[in-house]
């Protein structure tokens, strides 16, 4: 996560609001808008004018606005960093009709999907030594137990008509997410300028193949691979639970030629996967660890 995030959400730890309750990306188009206090907010989405408001600053910052500058539609969100006394203020667009931080940034709305990624419509004109940036995350669980499944943090280059931008998704957890985290920031909270960031029509694309994490895939060992009579071991000490997690193994005609449900934790050091009998060929073994699916090739030459 680049430093931008850092100081963003660092800054803001000492926040008492709620968290959000809503699902997926709600009015993406930014189409609908309703007024909140004294600031004009898409709805679904949290501003950083109602998150300063709140924190009780008595100046009307104008760090989003409706703008008819737009990619489709009517509207789309103008994002602004600010200053004010010497003292900068960025902008933020963030899902959600709360704020609370976390310790993945905001504090997100529930979603279970498993988006291949993020996609958008925006233009950005930068000040000097100044940023902005798109931030997501999909997580599971919370407090001590939450846990990072996928996302995608980075600086926006400038540009001064709008265009798209579709970004993946980066995977990390075969989990199924609970809670999505996103939002757009102008301005890295350090430079006095002004940067303004455009953003419309934004959505989640594609769906991401679920795949246990890679310190599980390395965690695993099969011997003999090849095997000349079609006994495997599979170890897995470091994660007892991959080598004793439920398995199925197919021919390369995709028939299924064995399964076994989960073992006992003991036999991680190593467990037996019998294809005795089975012709010559290439099997493809696939363990439902708890992180999502493991596959491996067997090869009885």
């Amino acid at each position: 996560m680049k430093k931008l995030f850092y100081l963003l959400v660092m800054s803001w730890m000492g926040s008492g609001l709620l968290p959000v309750q809503a699902q997926g990306i709600v009015n993406g188009g930014l189409e609908t808008w309703a007024a909140r206090g004294a600031t004009e907010s898409p709805q679904g989405w949290y501003s950083s004018d109602e998150l300063y408001s709140g924190q009780g600053i008595p100046l009307a910052l104008g760090t989003v606005t409706k703008s008819t500058d737009r990619q489709a539609g009517s509207f789309a969100a103008k994002i602004e960093s600010k200053a004010f006394f010497g003292a900068p203020f960025p902008g933020l667009l963030m899902l959600g009709d709360r704020f609370r931080p976390s310790g993945f940034g905001i504090s997100g709305v529930p979603y279970t999907g498993r988006p291949g990624s993020l996609q958008f419509w925006y233009k950005l004109s930068t000040a000097t030594n100044d940023t902005a940036g798109v931030y997501i995350v999909l997580t599971r669980g919370g407090g001590n137990a939450i846990q990072a499944v996928a996302g995608y943090a980075d600086v926006l280059p400038a540009r001064t008509t709008y265009g798209r931008i579709s970004v993946p998704l980066g995977y990390v957890s075969g989990l199924t997410p609970d809670t999505l985290r996103l939002f757009f920031v102008a301005g890295n909270g350090q430079s006095i300028g002004v940067s303004t960031l455009y953003v419309d029509e934004i959505s989640l694309q594609g769906t991401a193949t679920a795949t246990a994490p890679p310190r599980l895939q390395q965690a695993l060992s099969i011997y003999p691979n090849p095997s000349a009579d079609g006994w495997f071991q599979l170890a897995s000490l470091s994660e007892p639970a991959v080598a004793t997690a439920p398995y199925e193994v197919t021919d390369a005609a995709g028939r299924l030629v064995a399964r076994q449900a989960a073992a006992p934790l003991n036999q991680a050091s190593g467990r037996r996967v019998e294809l005795h009998g089975q012709p010559a060929g290439v099997y493809l073994l696939r363990l439902s660890t708890p992180e999502g699916p493991l596959t491996r090739k067997l090869l009885i030459p």
